[in-house]
């Protein structure tokens, strides 16, 4: 755990137990996820988040996401997008 620099505290909004937005920034677990979009920041679960353009896992960019379709999929028990299969922010099945 980092401790999250901040100027304004009540511009702090707790997201869940991983995920914070404060200052106009975005953090998972302390860290700043830089390329964040925190107006449209969205956490999936604690460890899988999205904004307009991007899906990240634990804090990390995804590369390989298609943030318009990425989803949990109850089916399979697993985050998926129109073009992979993904288990702890790996491909696993294209």
């Amino acid at each position: 755990m980092q401790i999250i620099p901040y100027t304004n505290f009540k511009s702090a909004s707790i997201l869940n137990k991983t995920h914070l937005k404060v200052d106009g920034k975005v953090f998972y677990q302390g860290f700043e996820i830089k390329e964040a979009d925190t107006d449209s920041f969205t956490v999936i679960s604690e460890e899988y988040a999205k904004d307009e353009q991007c899906v990240y896992f634990t804090g990390i960019l995804i590369k390989e996401a298609d943030v318009a379709t990425f989803h949990y999929s109850e089916k399979v028990h697993r985050y998926k997008d129109k073009n992979h299969t993904f288990q702890q922010g790996e491909v696993v099945k294209k």
